[in-house]
């Protein structure tokens, strides 16, 4: 993550981590990597916002 992670961030890795095999769902880095996007922002988004985003920065 690009800004200082917020204190709670590790805590919603965590929560993320057991939801996911809570359901029998693949572990993807593309998971934690939306979650990190999400914690790395600091203004209000859409989530067509948020994807347009992710697409641009690994478009390159």
């Amino acid at each position: 993550m690009n800004k200082t992670v917020p204190r709670n961030y590790h805590e919603v890795v965590e929560i993320l981590n057991h939801f996911i095999e809570a359901k029998n769902l693949r572990k993807t880095p593309e998971r934690f990597y939306i979650l990190e996007e999400i914690y790395s922002r600091d203004d209000h988004f859409e989530a067509e916002m948020l994807y347009n985003d992710i697409i641009k920065k690994n478009s390159i």
